[in-house]
């Protein structure tokens, strides 16, 4: 089987898949999809309509049902529930930009739109961003959950009772806990796909 040279290490599928996989898809699907094209208009410049370009989302599109159970799962956990969605989006940014860096941010600065557009302040996405510098900045209950959620996804070993206690003394309780957790994972998935492919979005 041949393949058309692209600039990643795989070829992505075309813009069209996703909007067949959109259009024939249920509910839920097609409401992640507007979700994920607020969150790009509120970055600088990106229309909503970026999202069929979105070369992570065309690349997991080579495996149709995968695509399609995965954005299930990732609008059930991070826009479904009882934690707040702003949260989710920065414990998003968070987990894309460690994986990510500064060399391929192809996640996180969705993350970044998403979250303002889901409630978050400009400056509270900034400190996510600076995350290590300036955690102190935010408001405990937010910090405490985003680290967990983060620290869950990148280092789960090193969880601790005492990292469970101190999110659940904010007021979250076992679901909540666990929709953190999936939360920071699903956004693992997808930055991690970006760099073991090479993904450069803007490029495809």
């Amino acid at each position: 089987m041949t393949t058309t040279a692209t600039p990643f290490r795989v070829t992505p599928a075309a813009p069209d898949t996703l909007r067949q996989l959109e259009a024939e898809g249920p509910d839920e699907l097609r409401d992640h999809f507007e979700l994920i094209r607020g969150g790009l208009e509120a970055l600088p410049g990106v229309p909503g309509e970026a999202i069929y370009g979105a070369v992570t989302l065309r690349t997991i599109a080579l495996l149709p049902k995968a695509f399609t159970h995965l954005f299930l799962t990732e609008h059930h956990v991070t826009k479904q529930g009882s934690v707040d969605r702003s949260v989710k989006e920065l414990v998003s940014l968070l987990v894309a930009a460690r994986i990510e860096g500064d060399e391929t941010p192809a996640c996180a600065p969705y993350h970044a739109g998403a979250a303002r557009f889901e409630g978050a302040t400009s400056a509270a996405v900034d400190i996510v961003t600076d995350f290590d510098l300036r955690k102190g900045e935010l408001e405990p209950a937010v910090r405490d959950a985003v680290e967990f959620a983060a620290s869950a996804a990148l280092e789960p070993r090193a969880i601790e009772e005492t990292d469970v206690q101190r999110v659940r003394e904010h007021g979250y309780d076992d679901a909540a806990l666990v929709e953190l957790v999936l939360t920071g994972l699903v956004a693992y998935v997808l930055s991690a796909v970006n760099q073991v492919f090479d993904l450069r979005e803007g490029e495809g």
